[in-house]
């Protein structure tokens, strides 16, 4: 009876203990999980150091803005002022950087060289966008990324001060702005890049939840080892009594 009791307690133990290291692991393996995600880096490049530290290929969309600004050292054409950074760029990644293909392509080209995964290229978002909503999937979407390299610029229109013009301008505006025009145009020509879905699985490692399991695993061994040492004492136990 007494023998009873201590195996019902001892099987009691184990499912405890076994429930309990279950419950931890899980809590510990999923907030590792979690944390990696929250601290993983963008897949994209932030700034301009990036660009220039990168191995991409720059290409650039052939207008005219383009050619004024690779024909013509220090015309700072994208941030509209001297910028240390530009030079710096145009320097490294395009005068003195050895190419496989030339450095101004069409939009249609550009985008299929940046499926490669080997070239950066520099266009408007509008055409960009077109060509890219209709030939990338979504798993080269997640793995696009873009750099602003031109700040947005305001449009101002040109009369002279005190003119019976501008009342004119600024109802005019005014009128287009409530009848909804701007907003159609912004959105026909300011387009913005499709988005990911975020349906694509992504892989996760272990990471510090590793150690975690190499701790499981070798307290499984443990627990089968000294099972094995308590069936031989018991088996040289019962042949001593015989």
């Amino acid at each position: 009876m007494l023998e009873e009791t201590i195996s019902s307690q001892g099987r009691k133990l184990t499912l405890l203990v076994i429930g309990l290291m279950s419950m931890l692991l899980y809590n510990y393996y999923t907030s590792s999980v979690v944390s990696w995600l929250l601290n993983a880096a963008a897949p994209s490049i932030a700034n301009l150091d990036g660009l220039i530290s990168s191995d991409f290929e720059l290409i650039f969309e052939d207008i005219g803005y383009t050619r004024g600004w690779l024909d013509n050292p220090g015309f700072f054409y994208y941030s509209g002022f001297k910028n240390v950074k530009e030079d710096e760029l145009r320097d490294k990644k395009v005068t003195k950087a050895k190419r496989s293909v030339s450095v101004l392509q069409t939009v249609k080209t550009g985008v299929e060289l940046m499926r490669t995964g080997k070239y950066a290229f520099h266009t408007e978002p509008y055409p960009a966008s077109q060509v890219i909503s209709k030939t990338y999937d979504d798993a080269e979407l997640c793995n696009l990324g873009a750099l602003q390299m031109m700040l947005p610029a305001h449009v101002y229109i040109m009369a002279q001060k005190r003119s019976p013009y501008k009342e004119f301008f600024d109802w005019s505006l005014l009128r287009l702005m409530e009848r909804g025009h701007m907003k159609a145009t912004r959105a026909r020509f300011a387009s913005t890049m499709p988005a990911c879905s975020g349906a694509q699985p992504r892989a996760l490692a272990l990471g510090q939840a590793a150690p975690a399991f190499l701790m499981l695993f070798l307290l499984v061994v443990l627990s089968y080892i000294i099972l094995a040492i308590e069936i031989i004492y018991k088996r040289v136990q019962l042949k001593k009594r015989q």
